[in-house]
């Protein structure tokens, strides 16, 4: 059953009596996911046991039936769910939702975590708490104790969470957990809540950011990085998000490029140098070529060949590329009035040729840069720079 977008629920009637139930989640973000007893075909009874099959441990719900879970993003949990008589035997099912907005380098944002009781039976000195990495700053802004929580009830804080003003890095991964404790007739239950973070930091003029698609930005010294989708470059579909310079590129100009890693979204995923006459007209502007980096395909130099702003020329054959994909690679790509010829290198000092192509429409100064694109519909895909230079 489909409860929201990306959210569902798959129950299986088990020879024993139980059924077997997995919680799915296919958003990028954490989110709680939540079905009963009786939806997935169970009688009433005074409580359920909630075996997580994959974390090996087991908690009751009360008679309400509620079978739920904080899901990871992209993630599943399985329970195997039986009536019983005795809930209050076992720890109680506990559930914490910590949400997990978008911040950027010194920037602050409210993160609430809400507690609730699914189980039989009220608990008692409930401590709510949030964790983050070092350098950053958590103060709460409501009450993280309550005395208790009735079954079926919620206990929710919030927290005031600062990010360093100092960039580690273009796009710093962290993970923020929020972490609940409380009691029962049988002792202490816990639950977390680990949710992974994305910190950009801001990318600065004269470079510009770009995406038709879904994107992250974000700069630190001469380091760049994007975490962007897109469904390909080639032909009409032309989704991508680029890093750019605009007019910086022209006749007798050499663009280079490290390009030190690439997330492998698929083989035909494609990173590394872009150039057209207007970076912001997908699928419309002309002097359109790329090199790139594909995880399975190595590397490839694609162009517009009669200058309608699609992509429809590819320096090997077919669904092909050269070389095998290393990490990190150079890209060098050189134009010569309209004629681009681009190399790749693992060393930045031996460079082989990708390929050359003779481009229509080509302006005088032209938009320049890096770009990505995944490859794969709706899931994005971090390529990371280095050194980007244009002369």
């Amino acid at each position: 059953m489909t409860l929201a977008d990306g959210l569902d629920v798959l129950a299986k009637p088990l020879a024993d009596g139980s059924v077997a139930v997995t919680l799915f989640n296919e958003n990028p973000g954490r989110a709680t996911v939540s079905t009963t007893a009786g939806a997935v075909g169970l009688p009433a009874a005074k409580g359920y046991v909630l075996r997580d099959l994959w974390a090996h441990r087991s908690t009751a719900a009360g008679s309400a039936g509620v079978i739920a879970a904080s899901v990871p993003g992209h993630g599943t949990v399985m329970y195997r769910v039986t009536p019983t008589s005795r809930p209050g035997a076992l720890a109680p099912a506990l559930v914490l939702d910590t949400t997990a907005p978008q911040f950027t380098a010194g920037g602050s944002a409210t993160i609430q975590s809400t507690f609730t009781d699914d189980g039989a039976k009220a608990v008692t000195d409930v401590r709510l708490a949030l964790s983050a990495p070092s350098g950053w700053s958590v103060k709460p802004l409501t009450s993280t104790r309550f005395a208790r929580v009735g079954p079926g009830r919620m206990a929710i804080a919030a927290f005031r969470v600062t990010a360093p003003a100092a960039p580690t890095a273009p796009i710093a991964h962290v993970q923020l957990t929020g972490t609940a404790a409380a009691r029962w007739s049988g002792g202490k239950a816990e639950v977390d809540a680990a949710n992974p973070a994305e910190v950009p930091s801001a990318v600065k003029a004269p470079l510009r950011t770009f995406t038709d698609t879904t994107a992250v930005f974000g700069q630190a010294g001469d380091r760049l990085a994007i975490d962007g989708a897109g469904a390909d470059l080639w032909g009409s579909t032309d989704q991508y998000s680029a890093v750019y310079q605009q007019g910086a590129e022209h006749d007798g100009s050499t663009t280079v490029v490290e390009l030190t890693a690439q997330a492998a979204t698929s083989d035909w995923a494609k990173a590394g140098l872009i150039v057209r006459d207007d970076m912001t007209a997908p699928a419309g502007s002309p002097g359109y070529v790329i090199l790139a980096e594909a995880p399975g395909k190595g590397y490839v130099l694609q162009w517009d060949s009669d200058g309608d702003g699609q992509l429809d020329s590819n320096s090997a054959p077919s669904n092909q590329g050269s070389g095998t994909a290393v990490y990190p690679s150079w890209l060098k790509l050189v134009r010569e009035g309209s004629v681009f010829t681009g190399y790749w290198s693992t060393d930045g000092a031996t460079w082989t040729q990708v390929g050359q192509a003779t481009l229509p429409g080509v302006a005088t100064t032209q938009d320049v840069g890096v770009f990505t694109s995944s490859h794969s519909d709706g899931t994005s895909g971090e390529a990371d720079f280095t050194g980007l230079t244009q002369s």
